[in-house]
């Protein structure tokens, strides 16, 4: 196994056709549980010195995938969690110079395999004294090299809160989930609009955020899509209560959702894919008016003629296909693709 400096000093992207996926997924249950801590700390030798504080059992189950961009490096790392403490801190003698932004991940109350930021995001450098001990599930963590990135000494260690801090937070949350669907020459666009948010977050001015506008969108238009999602069952899910929530005026919201045809546009079209789910699904026997009221339909001709106008086929026509399919057996065989043998400080020795 190569140890966490070679993983910076070797960036491997192996990509399936022209999409990016990750270089490194590396996971300790390959291993024995007595060897699955070492294998942990090795994977991240080179970068910090790691110590396990407290642990719950003889294991440590934990994950590693890494994500070369280029010029930065995107890490997502798994941990026990649950009563389980690790402790890590800089090396005293730095190999590497990266500034990176690190955040902390907790399991959703609702969904253990779903996790939100457990605090704001931290500012560390590599070269600069650290040491910190985390009962967190897990962390998502930017390393970004000096000559892409200039913040003064006093920023080492600080936390972004507030407004932006939190809009940081969801924008690493964002490439944590479209990573695997970038393709490779959308990977330099990624690193300058993430170097813009970065320089607004750390100095903020009307100008750096004019720069940053674009990845801020897109993560006020993810915010927008995921409380939609959550609340599509909900009757007041209206403008105004998005705009509420949010934080939005309605002028700002109507202009992200343009390119959708609309919030109401979009919404609707969110509510006919959840019919046209049931419908597909051959254990959801329920007649078919029934499922459209669920979704806010009330009108049986009107959900009929909206489904038409947004499929190009009926929802009795979709049901009598799904009967059809389930007639038929079928069966795949996914495979994940799971580079061991990589370590962080290989990756960043190649960023920059």
């Amino acid at each position: 196994m190569f140890n966490m400096s070679k993983l910076l000093h070797a960036i491997d992207v192996a990509g399936v056709g022209d999409t990016l996926t990750a270089s490194i997924d590396f996971t300790t249950l390959e291993y024995p549980p007595h060897e699955q801590f070492d294998a942990f700390r090795s994977m991240r030798e080179g970068v910090e010195e790691g110590r396990l504080v407290q642990s719950n059992g003889a294991t440590f189950p934990a994950r590693q995938v890494v994500w070369d961009l280029g010029k930065m490096v995107f890490a997502y790392t798994r941990l026990p969690g649950d009563g389980c403490i690790y402790g890590w801190r800089h090396l005293r003698k730095p190999i590497f110079d990266h500034w990176y932004i690190l955040l902390p991940l907790q399991s959703s109350g609702y969904n253990d395999c779903e996790e939100i930021p457990a605090g704001m995001p931290t500012l560390h450098c590599l070269e600069r004294p650290f040491e910190s001990q985390t009962a967190a599930s897990g962390s998502l963590a930017l390393y970004v090299p000096h000559d892409l990135f200039v913040a003064g000494d006093h920023m080492a260690n600080v936390e972004f809160g507030g407004g932006l801090g939190s809009l940081l937070a969801d924008y690493m949350l964002l490439l944590h989930r479209s990573l695997h669907e970038v393709r490779l020459t959308e990977t330099s666009y990624i690193v300058d609009a993430t170097r813009a948010l970065l320089a607004a977050c750390v100095a903020p001015s009307r100008e750096g955020i004019a720069k940053a506008q674009s990845p801020i969108d897109r993560t006020i238009m993810e915010r927008a899509r995921q409380l939609i999602a959550r609340k599509l069952l909900d009757a007041d899910l209206t403008v105004d209560s998005l705009c509420r929530d949010l934080g939005l005026s309605r002028a700002r919201l109507y202009r992200l959702f343009e390119a959708d045809g609309g919030i109401h546009a979009y919404i609707r079209r969110e509510r006919l894919l959840q019919t046209r789910k049931a419908l597909s699904n051959q254990d959801d026997r329920r007649p078919i008016c029934q499922i459209a009221e669920q979704w806010g339909f009330i009108d049986p001709s009107a959900f009929t003629r909206a489904f038409r106008h947004e499929f190009g086929i009926s929802p009795r026509d979709v049901r009598s296909q799904a009967i059809r399919d389930s007639l038929r057996v079928f069966s795949e065989t996914g495979t994940r693709l799971a580079l061991q043998g990589q370590s962080l400080g290989n990756m960043l020795s190649l960023a920059g």
